[in-house]
């Protein structure tokens, strides 16, 4: 995650100045899974089904972290279905991005094997 990263508003947080990655998750086998972020600065997560708007940022959204969003890491623990796409957004607060890019560890664990996809949205 970096400058260049897109951004949204989160409701949870009262701010409209979020930068985000999003990472798309695919399951094999349905059950329950727990998904953890975790990074060297604030950071926030949040799960939807299929796909994610940036412009009404609460359609679809299927679960998000329970702590604030001033925590160094954010956990999930989910019941994912197989055949349905699951859109992980970790999100920081605009002003915490001055110093470059972040690095964020991502571990699911679960049931059986998942598939993380980065999704690459590209403007023109």
């Amino acid at each position: 995650m970096n400058a260049n990263s897109r951004s949204y508003g989160l409701e949870n947080c009262h701010d409209q100045n979020y930068f985000y990655e999003s990472i798309q998750i695919d399951v094999v086998q349905s059950g329950n899974y727990a998904l953890t972020g975790s990074s060297g600065e604030k950071l926030s997560g949040h799960l939807y089904v299929k796909h994610f708007d940036s412009h009404n940022p609460s359609e679809r959204l299927y679960l998000q972290n329970q702590g604030d969003c001033s925590e160094k890491k954010f956990k999930i623990i989910a019941y994912l279905q197989s055949n349905i796409s699951y859109i992980l957004i970790m999100s920081r607060h605009r002003s915490l991005m001055l110093t470059g890019h972040i690095d964020i560890e991502i571990l699911v664990s679960g049931v059986n094997n998942v598939t993380l996809n980065r999704i690459r949205e590209f403007y023109t």
